[in-house]
């Protein structure tokens, strides 16, 4: 027989249109949450009131990443948004015509965002795209050793072995 537990939950008031799409601990009171046209901002030391950050009308909003002390969101629009921890938007660019799923920076400045198959890097406002021979790419993850590994819907986890000098795969 299975054992079977009852958590205790609470609403928060975020009506999310289209669901949460990304959530982001950005410190140990703050958390950042997107949605198709918000970003909203719970603060566990207030009794967990949430701001909703409303976003221009041409931001489609997405994944969440935490770079350089600000909040990156991938947009489902082929843009990326830069909010500083307040939820200030700094800046907000379209790079792609089509949308980005994920968002992640390495340890040499270097952000990598994936849409579909392929992985695109950027550095120095360079974009380049790299066709991966999966069929969609679902997460993006940087582990302690600069590494950039891959996660497939149908092939599994790839690993990005990325020559700097050669500026190319292996």
């Amino acid at each position: 027989i299975e054992q079977t537990y009852d958590l205790y939950t609470k609403h928060l008031d975020i009506s999310a249109s289209g669901g949460v799409l990304g959530m982001l601990a950005i410190s140990d009171s703050k958390i950042f949450f997107s949605s198709y046209k918000a970003l909203y901002l719970v603060d566990q030391n207030n009794n967990l009131r949430s701001q909703k950050i409303k976003l221009p009308h041409n931001i489609r909003g997405g994944n969440l990443s935490q770079i350089n002390d600000e909040v990156w969101m991938a947009g489902y629009d082929g843009t990326i948004s830069r909010f500083d921890k307040n939820g200030i938007l700094i800046d907000n660019k379209k790079i792609l015509n089509h949308g980005i799923n994920n968002i992640i920076c390495d340890k040499n400045q270097t952000i990598w965002v994936s849409s579909g198959s392929i992985v695109y890097q950027m550095h120095n406002d360079k974009i380049k795209p790299y066709h991966l021979n999966v069929n969609t790419v679902t997460s993006l993850f940087v582990d302690s050793h600069n590494k950039v590994f891959v996660g497939c819907l149908a092939s599994g986890l790839k690993l990005l072995e990325y020559d700097r000098k050669a500026d190319r795969f292996k």
